[in-house]
């Protein structure tokens, strides 16, 4: 192998394992902002609930553009367009669910649950659709609002998936604490 043959090899690599890194990196800020959207469905208060879910996705977008080095600036209008188009359903559920939560006793505990579990699944939809947008070259800017609407009914599915794991997760992790005492 040549020189040139190998520098070539090796630059490859390093790409590979940079774009490995990133699409982990990418994966693990999605995670975290749907622990913190499944949490924020927890605050007790009709409508606070909902403006920190939305802060919540805003925030992983910031994060997700910071790490695909995109402008976070002039996309507001595009966000909004893309989560109220394609999730009006999921957001009309949470909004539903938030207002149960006016009813003392079982309204509040079944409207926390079901904007934690709604919460959590937008925000894994939102944060997936936007991270095969920006590892397609896209950016705020070019956003296909019909590509987008179509990506985040499918990620809905496999963000309420994920949103369940989680709730599996954190169960097993408290009853191990349990058992250990």
């Amino acid at each position: 192998m040549s020189e040139e043959e190998e520098e070539t090899y090796n630059k490859d690599d390093v790409v590979a394992l940079l774009l490995d890194r990133r699409q982990v990196e990418a994966q693990s800020i999605i995670k975290n902002h749907v622990i913190l959207a499944m949490v924020t469905g927890m605050i007790p208060i009709p409508i606070l609930d909902a403006v920190s879910l939305v802060n919540t996705q805003f925030t992983m977008l910031q994060r997700l553009s910071m790490l695909y080095e995109i402008p976070f600036t002039e996309f507001k209008k595009s966000l909004l367009i893309s989560l109220t188009a394609g999730a009006l359903p999921v957001v009309g559920v949470v909004g539903m669910s938030s207002f149960l939560k006016v009813i003392p006793g079982i309204g509040s505990l079944a409207g926390s649950a079901s904007v934690s579990i709604s919460g959590g699944t937008i925000t894994y939809a939102v944060g997936r659709v936007f991270i095969q947008h920006f590892e397609q070259g896209g950016d705020f800017e070019n956003l296909d609002m019909d590509a987008a609407k179509s990506h985040l009914k499918q990620e809905l599915e496999t963000g309420k998936q994920f949103a369940s794991s989680l709730i599996s997760e954190v169960k097993t992790l408290i009853a191990e604490k349990k058992n250990k005492e």
